[in-house]
């Protein structure tokens, strides 16, 4: 995230290693335009840095979402004990964690988040944290099959192929159901 009227300001959000734990996970910040960085959000060596969104009424606001992971070879990423948003108001000196209307700590997982511009006082959060929010209302699955439908006819007339055999699905799967369609598990590429 670059400063709106300093661009030597620069932020900017370090996931990490992949598959490894390491020092160097966190948000780092630079004055002198990246010359030199210095690392002002660290939680440990297994959680990240992701995201970041700066107040744009409001440069010195920024909010960073952080993510508790090490990709092992057999699984994808789940949510770990560290993790979460923080904001800090002077310029990433220092750092609060929020929580309200947020997963609890340890069902973080991995978060985008985004100033609304319109209105500096709403935050959007969007989580991925494989945890099961609600069951899908009457007609959300109904009008997911019929969207699936109309994809599938579309898939007919004007075929991908990078897709091969799998065609494009409905991805409001909920965890937990057994759905063998890979197009619908969201196993599309």
């Amino acid at each position: 995230v670059i400063h709106p009227s300093d661009p030597n300001i620069v932020y900017a959000a370090a996931g990490g290693h992949e598959w490894t734990p390491n020092p160097e996970r966190g948000v780092y910040k630079t004055s002198d335009g990246g010359a030199t960085w210095e690392l002002v959000l660290q939680e440990d060596e297994m959680t990240g840095a992701v995201d970041l969104a700066m107040d744009p009424s409001d440069p010195q606001t920024l909010y960073a979402s952080m993510w508790h992971r090490i990709r092992k070879k057999w699984s994808d990423p789940v949510p770990g004990p560290g993790g979460g948003i923080y904001k800090t108001t002077d310029g990433g000196k220092t750092w609060s964690q929020l929580s309200e209307g947020l997963p609890p700590r340890g069902l973080a997982g991995r978060m985008g988040v985004v100033v609304a511009p319109s209105n500096s006082q709403v935050v959007y959060v969007i989580v991925d944290n494989h945890e099961i929010a609600r069951k899908a209302e009457e007609g959300e699955r109904e009008a997911c099959e019929e969207h699936h439908r109309a994809q599938e006819a579309v898939a007919q007339l004007l075929p991908h192929p990078e897709l091969g055999h799998r065609r494009p699905g409905c991805l409001h799967h909920q965890h937990g159901e057994h759905d063998h369609d890979p197009a619908r598990r969201g196993e599309l590429m």
